[in-house]
Formats: C-alpha cells, sequence, structure tokens
C-alpha cells in the first residue's frame, strides 16, 4: 500500500480560513473577505508529500446585513471568486 496516497487523502483535504474586515471610507463601509486554503505545515505530513493546493475558482453565497439589528440590504449574492 502506497503511504503517500492515503496521507494525502487523510491530511491533505482542504482546511479553509476566512477572515473579514471592514474599511471605513468615510462615506461607506467596505467588506474585504480573505479565504485561503491554509498549508500543511507539520515537517512529518511535508516529509510524507502531503501538500494543499492554493484555491484557484470559489463559489459563494452571502447575503448583506446591517450591524445593528441584522436587518437584510440586499437579497442573496451567488458568486464565483477567483484567484
Amino acid at each position: 500500500m502506497a503511504i503517500q496516497p492515503f496521507t494525502q487523502v487523510i491530511w491533505g483535504r482542504p482546511k479553509l480560513s476566512v477572515l473579514f474586515r471592514v474599511d471605513d471610507t468615510g462615506e461607506s463601509e467596505v467588506l474585504h473577505c480573505l479565504i485561503s486554503n491554509v498549508p500543511v505545515t507539520n515537517r512529518i505530513l511535508k516529509a510524507l508529500l502531503v501538500y494543499r493546493n492554493p484555491i484557484d475558482d470559489l463559489v459563494v453565497e452571502f447575503d448583506i446585513l446591517t450591524r445593528h439589528n441584522m436587518q437584510k440590504i440586499s437579497e442573496t449574492f451567488i458568486a464565483k471568486l477567483h484567484t
């Protein structure tokens, strides 16, 4: 049995990190969202050639709500994001 394909299936699955940041431009606020696939950092897994691919294309679905009373500002967006 090959070790590399087995370890890749178990530990090479996507592990998404999602970070949000709001910038106030004075007139309005801009929401930034950073989505990344966390790379493998374990030395043993790296030695076994386990890796995670960067995200090339991603389809997301989101709503925009007000911060204070969670009132929906817009209908649900479905967007295809590219790197």
